[in-house]
């Protein structure tokens, strides 16, 4: 029979399988106490036969599952753990970095858990939802409320869709990801083609006909061949589109429980998407998705088209550190308008590990890194607190002379949540069924959206039943 516990030892063994790291800082850079609670490996010390120090400090070793590049571990500590500890007598803060996907880094914490040590402090891409049902995050609304926390710095859609729980706080953002956040324009291309700018207000920019007849114009071939492409890629194509027809449109319905894959508005979306490739070919096919037609560069910074859209996360370290040394101007526009403009772009959130009994420490600790978008500048993501965008944009975009960083603000500002489909315990099986099925028959224009659309619902609808099961096994009677 298998031991079901697992020592330090076998826990550090399971960590470098996982590919995680684990570095501890004490005051004054020391390593961490004894008596702290750290996951690193103590060597045996010979028995000390001299009578302890007159004085005991209490000790508390926060253990933080955060996802930092390796490149900025050291530094991590010396602004984001050393500053605190200086203020925080008797606290160790150990950084164990986060590796991987998602699924990896569920598992890394659920391995932490059942070894009866989990981190305290956790990084979460995911929805609240989504944790509670895997009984990774824990609640936090008292701590919110006993703190006095100010939750109207954070955008109050992805707030309460992201971050809350049946009404309660148990995560809170850090910085932004997501698929699809601006356009970005090219003046260059622009110019030569006499074409003006859509407007930089995210409610009144340009519509989907408007951006299509821009593209159109780009768009240019050789013979039967399109031999410029109007743009280099197309976010994502399960995730980002649905979001500017509107909430109805969706691949399964608000409250989880009914596949509507199938649904007018999401024919009409799906419709309209790939007609950007097949039809109107102002977007390279599928099979763009590594940059194969751009010699696997990235086709904007390289001046090979003159529309790309960025991810949230690709503003600040891709653009805007690399397109100015590459002589590279850039001006950006909103995502283009249906019912409305929106970016696909989720939150990073922090909460307190499901089983840490620190919640008091690790809670201050967390807000710490959080305040005015500490941590999340820190890692260069653009920040959650919504008066730290403006500034962070302002430095990221000097010396481009007119990158319009009103777009970006405004548009994390109104942000809306993400598809949902990563709320059911079983969304998992509906993204597979989407790259298999939908790669084999959409992107390759054997068939229809609508036929596509329709044809998919019932098996998408058995994933959601099973799905939904599953909630209520864990939650009663739900929704």
């Amino acid at each position: 029979m298998l031991d079901s516990t697992l020592s330090r030892r076998r826990l550090l063994a399971g960590s470098a399988m996982l590919g995680a790291s684990s570095i501890v800082i004490a005051a004054c850079g020391g390593a961490a106490p004894a008596d702290s609670g750290s996951m690193e490996e103590k060597a045996a010390e010979p028995e000390q036969k001299e009578a302890a120090p007159a004085k005991e400090m209490a000790s508390v070793n926060i253990v933080a599952f955060l996802k930092i590049p390796t490149e900025l571990e050291q530094e991590f500590l010396q602004n984001m753990a050393e500053p605190y500890i200086a203020e925080n007598e008797g606290a160790t803060i150990e950084l164990v970095s986060q590796v991987g996907g998602t699924a990896d880094r569920v598992a890394k914490i659920k391995t932490m858990q059942a070894g009866g040590i989990p981190p305290d402090i956790s990084e979460f891409p995911r929805r609240a939802f989504a944790q509670v049902m895997q009984d990774l995050a824990q609640n936090m609304d008292d701590l919110v409320k006993a703190r006095g926390l100010d939750l109207s710095v954070y955008n109050p859609n992805l707030l309460e869709r992201d971050a809350m729980f049946q009404g309660q706080v148990y995560l809170l953002p850090m910085g932004h990801g997501g698929n699809a956040h601006v356009v970005m324009i090219n003046p260059e291309y622009f110019d030569a083609a006499g074409l003006d700018y859509p407007s930089a207000d995210v409610a009144n920019s340009w519509t989907w006909d408007e951006w299509l007849d821009v593209m159109v114009k780009l768009r240019k071939f050789e013979g039967d061949k399109v031999s410029q492409w109007a743009m280099g890629n197309h976010a994502h194509d399960w995730c980002s589109w649905q979001l500017l027809w509107g909430d109805e449109c969706s691949w399964i319905s608000q409250d989880l429980t009914t596949a509507t894959c199938d649904s007018e508005a999401m024919i009409d979306c799906y419709t309209s998407f790939f007609d950007l490739i097949h039809k109107h070919q102002v977007i390279p096919p599928q099979a763009d998705r590594n940059n194969t037609y751009f010699g696997g560069q990235n086709p904007f910074l390289t001046g090979q088209v003159p529309l790309m859209i960025s991810a949230p996360r690709s503003l600040p370290l891709t653009y805007a550190d690399k397109a100015l040394e590459q002589g590279v101007d850039f001006v950006m526009a909103p995502m283009p308008r249906v019912v409305r403009s929106t970016p696909d772009a989720n939150q990073h959130k922090l909460g307190l590990v499901y089983g840490s009994e620190k919640r008091e420490p690790a809670f201050d600790y967390m807000a710490w890194l959080l305040h005015e978008g500490r941590l999340g500048k820190f890692v260069r993501r653009i920040p959650a607190w919504i008066p730290e965008i403006e500034p962070f944009i302002n430095e990221a975009f000097q010396g481009y002379s007119n990158p319009r960083i009103s777009v970006a603000q405004d548009a994390l500002a109104t942000a809306v949540p993400q598809w949902n489909v990563g709320s059911l315990p079983t969304g998992g099986q509906v993204t597979t069924l989407l790259n298999d099925i939908g790669d084999s028959k959409l992107w390759t224009g054997e068939q229809d959206a609508a036929t596509f659309l329709k044809e998919i619902q019932p098996t998408m609808q058995a994933i959601v039943d099973e799905g939904v099961a599953t909630i209520r096994e864990k939650l009663g009677n739900w929704p």
